[in-house]
């Protein structure tokens, strides 16, 4: 079929429709009878690849039928609690889909089962409980998947296996209290991931083996206690490593010795200097040295000076203090010693813009696919 548009003189068209713009390009692209439908609660723009929508809070309650050839599905803001199992058959060709921002509190096991083409699915700020394993099993071109700020409990071991092509994942702000061993195993593409703000009291050791290409991750506001050993040894390419508001009192040696593009630590009311390893301060005075930019505190929000007090008898334990004052060490009375300085100047940065962000912001300006 010719979905050529021809018009005399060569005039694009341009229609009004309530509040709908519908722009008619010349050349390939929509049909505005076949291919271009309008809504009287969505946006529609008919580019020369096809109809983009934009329906974010139009006070949607169901998700209007479109046209089969679209391609971005903008939903977010709405009062979206449920949605039906076939829902999204139809347009098989979407490439960006964002539910954010509705009261979704769940989604069918197989809802975008049909949708193999999406690269970007957006599912924050709803109030999901539970992902299946089939979740997003069939989106194999998925690059970007948000499912942050939600109720989510925990993950299936293979939610994630067949999204080989994924490059950043939010999972904040969630209620994770544990990850699988091998949730990241098929992900080697995975650019940014963020844990942050969950309730993990560890993380297994051989999570990120397979993330060679990890530059950025967050493991903020959690309750972890110690950084496993040899975690992060595969993740050569990891620039951005954020541990800020947990209670770190065990780091082990070498932990990041492979993390040579590092540049950038943020531990930001880390550690219990009441009662710290003589490790994990040794290794704070050696990490900052090579790095652009940190910032490494004490649970008081104090730097780290450069007096510290010995615990145990064995000096595995310190009190780190201004003050030199065996009074103020509560892991046990012991002599006082004195060890290198830390320069406990912090240089901080803005917060670090994930992959789904800059991806939503780029689409949501331009209206064009990334």
């Amino acid at each position: 079929m010719d979905r050529r548009i021809r018009y005399s003189g060569g005039m694009s068209v341009l229609l009004w429709c309530k509040n709908i713009t519908l722009l008619l390009l010349i050349g390939e692209g929509c049909s505005a009878n076949t291919d271009c439908k309008t809504l009287s609660t969505c946006e529609m723009v008919c580019d020369t690849r096809g109809p983009l929508y934009r329906c974010n809070g139009s006070g949607l309650i169901e998700v209007p039928n479109f046209p089969e050839s679209t391609l971005e599905l903008d939903i977010r803001g709405n009062t979206l609690t449920n949605l039906l199992l076939n829902v999204f058959y139809s347009i098989v060709d979407i490439e960006q889909l964002d539910l954010s921002n509705n009261k979704l509190i769940s989604v069918h096991d197989a809802i975008f089962s049909k949708n193999v083409a999406l690269e970007l699915l957006d599912l924050s700020n709803n109030h999901l409980t539970s992902v299946s394993v089939a979740f997003v099993s069939n989106n194999v071109a998925l690059k970007h998947l948000s499912v942050s700020n939600n109720n989510l409990t925990r993950l299936p071991d293979d939610v994630f296996m067949n999204n080989v092509m994924l490059k950043s994942l939010e999972l904040s702000n969630n209620k994770l209290s544990s990850i699988p061993d091998a949730v990241f195993s098929n992900n080697v593409k995975l650019q940014s991931l963020s844990l942050a703000n969950n309730y993990l009291t560890s993380i297994p050791k051989d999570v990120f083996k397979n993330n060679v290409a990890l530059v950025y991750v967050s493991l903020s506001n959690n309750n972890l206690t110690r950084v496993p050993d040899a975690v992060f040894m595969n993740n050569e390419a990891l620039t951005h490593l954020v541990l800020s508001n947990n209670n770190i009192t065990s780091v082990p040696d070498g932990v990041l010795e492979n993390n040579r593009t590092l540049t950038n630590i943020y531990c930001k009311e880390c550690f219990d200097c009441d009662c710290l390893y003589a490790s994990t301060y040794q290794w704070i005075t050696t990490i900052v040295k090579d790095l652009q930019a940190y910032e490494l505190t004490c649970r008081n929000g104090e730097a780290l000076p450069d007096t510290i007090v010995k615990c145990t008898d064995d000096g595995s334990h310190l009190a780190v203090d201004i003050i030199e004052n065996e009074t103020l060490c509560y892991c046990k009375n012991s002599t006082s010693m004195k060890e290198s300085s830390m320069d406990s100047t912090t240089e901080t940065t803005p917060p670090i813009e994930s992959t789904i962000e800059k991806v939503q912001r780029n689409t949501k300006t331009d209206g064009k696919s990334h």
